[in-house]
């Protein structure tokens, strides 16, 4: 999504993402790699398999809101004492029909305040860091196809960077 909204301008793109993941997962594979990657802008799209809950495990968040915090400030910390500047998108609305036709064996579960709740999270960090807040609900008003999905399941943590 980003890299056609880019299409033509100078930057290199470097995906570490690994769809699935939450914030706490994300240090624990691609910690140092996304830090040394110097980029001069970072899009963070994360949040969506943090506030999912599993039905089988008592409807328990998978990272709780204050870990989440921490995870976030941590990482947008680390990036813009590199020289890093950041994008923050929020977690775009769940269709939890197409997360059940398309990942039936997890049994997760989403529910509009939690989602909420990580959103007002990632909003705050933004601007305490002096990042941009992309807010993707706009994107779903805008009737975003069903090729977003694919897209999401692609991977939803990514680094730009810039052709020097």
């Amino acid at each position: 999504m980003l890299k056609r909204a880019l299409r033509g301008c100078p930057v290199r793109f470097c995906d570490h993402s690994i769809s699935g993941q939450t914030s706490g997962e994300l240090f624990i594979t691609m910690y140092p790699s996304i830090f040394q990657s110097h980029a001069d802008l970072a899009h963070l799209m994360i949040g969506t398999n943090d506030c999912r809950r599993t039905v089988d495990a008592p409807h328990a968040l998978h990272t709780g809101l204050e870990e989440f915090e921490k995870n976030v400030r941590f990482l947008l910390a680390s990036l813009q004492s590199g020289g890093t500047r950041s994008v923050v998108s929020s977690i775009p609305p769940v269709d939890q029909q197409k997360i059940d036709a398309v990942f039936p064996e997890y049994r997760l579960e989403y529910f509009e305040p939690d989602r909420q709740a990580f959103n007002g999270v990632l909003r705050r960090a933004a601007e305490d860091f002096g990042a941009v807040f992309n807010d993707m609900a706009t994107f779903d008003q805008a009737g975003i196809d069903d090729g977003y999905l694919d897209e999401i399941r692609e991977g939803d943590k990514f680094t730009v960077e810039a052709s020097k």
